[in-house]
């Protein structure tokens, strides 16, 4: 036996067993009780060594102390955690400090409070009950490495990690403490004290994350608003190399695809604007070309892309045409120099026309139909283009 108190109200002797249990002797009937209150879900270690009987005139409260600091208490004839004994256990079974904490979320009806602790995991708080969940009742299938960040919405649970985004659903029933039954024992120089049989509150499923589909890279920035939807901020691996890129999608339900509002792609050192020859606009797509290349930049996913290389050092816009609305030439110096024509099929993979000029280098392009052009190089010298890359010299340098 652990402690005995005399509880006045009830005019009972309780004592408490190893184990959890609790014995009530009324010594008005002669009758003992036994009962075992909290399951392995409700304290780690529900040992009571020390019991306290309150009386305050409203409520008549029977405190006790749990060998791993807990307190408990029984009113009304209902035991209850007051303040759980268990610990957030990371990935490595030992306690996690508040000071490795990485983030923390609550959900809308004050019951669950979810903390992550970067590559420790997350750790669930019930906070009805007062107890965090075990590592038992969570389960480690597609949890992220490393949890950075977390928020609730939907009636769930989101967390970011280098990997992208999960959600934890909580949808669980609470498991409510209650009395076990008790097993009346009649007191006798014979009769030995046993306990009542445990109420069995289980865990049952464990909670297991989901990895949402579509949004992949490092969560920097993870954001919940009720009327706009969940906004995730990633940085991803930019198409020409640098990791620096950034990606910003959008979920407005919980299991539709999110929408990508952003998606830089790549980053260009090169790009510089004081380098620039041309600018247009066609619909969505911002073309901007000069001594760098030609670059295209996505109005709409705010992203960049190089569409052409060459050093370019002429553009001259081609007039509108029902097959061709939009489209300018292009001239370009170098080993390889000549005049090629950009149209939106460029855009999209097709390889332009092109009309070689060895040795020259373009400064004036003045088109007319696409296919048509003349050209001004470098070298004074002047050819027209016509279709089937085919230019014609028509005024030859004099000097």
């Amino acid at each position: 036996f652990l402690d005995a108190v005399f509880h006045a109200p009830d005019r009972q002797l309780i004592v408490s067993q190893a184990g959890g249990i609790l014995h009530s002797f009324d010594p008005a009937t002669g009758l003992w009780s036994t009962a075992r209150p909290f399951g392995p879900n409700d304290l780690a270690r529900p040992d009571i060594p020390v019991l306290a009987s309150s009386n305050d005139g409203r409520a008549d409260a029977l405190w006790g102390v749990t060998a791993d600091g807990g307190l408990v208490r029984r009113l009304n004839g209902r035991w209850q955690v007051i303040v759980g004994d268990t610990k957030f256990l990371g990935r490595r079974g030992t306690p996690v400090q508040q000071a490795g904490l990485s983030a923390v979320a609550a959900s809308a009806d004050g019951k669950w409070l979810l903390a992550a602790a970067g590559a420790e995991g997350v750790g669930l708080q019930d906070l009805e009950h007062r107890r965090w969940l075990s590592r038992d009742e969570l389960s480690p299938n597609d949890s992220p490495t490393a949890v950075t960040h977390a928020v609730w919405w939907r009636d769930r649970f989101y967390v970011g990690s280098p990997e992208g985004v999960s959600e934890l659903a909580v949808d669980r029933p609470s498991t409510g403490l209650r009395a076990g039954p008790s097993t009346g024992l009649r007191a006798g120089p014979s009769t030995g004290l046993r306990a009542g049989p445990s109420t069995g509150l289980g865990a049952g499923r464990p909670l297991a994350s989901r990895r949402v589909k579509g949004p992949e890279g490092r969560v920097v920035a993870l954001e919940a608003t009720p009327a706009e939807g969940l906004f995730v901020h990633q940085e991803v691996r930019c198409e020409n190399g640098p990791s620096t890129c950034a990606r910003l999608s959008r979920m407005t339900q919980p299991f539709m695809a999110p929408s990508v509002l952003i998606d830089e792609r790549n980053r260009y050192t090169e790009l510089s604007l004081d380098r620039l020859v041309y600018a247009t606009q066609w619909k969505d797509d911002l073309l901007l070309a000069g001594s760098s290349g030609i670059f295209d930049y996505d109005t709409r996913l705010h992203a960049w892309k190089k569409q052409a290389g060459e050093t370019i050092s002429a553009v001259g816009p081609c007039a509108a045409s029902p097959s061709s609305p939009s489209c300018f030439y292009y001239g370009y110096g170098g080993r390889a120099s000549g005049v090629a024509l950009f149209t939106p099929k460029t855009m999209t993979g097709d390889a332009p026309s092109r009309w070689p000029l060895a040795g020259e280098q373009p400064t004036r392009i003045a088109a007319e139909a696409p296919g048509t052009a003349a050209v001004l190089t470098a070298a004074g010298r002047a050819y027209a283009l016509a279709p089937g890359a085919i230019s014609t010299l028509i005024n030859p340098a004099t000097s």
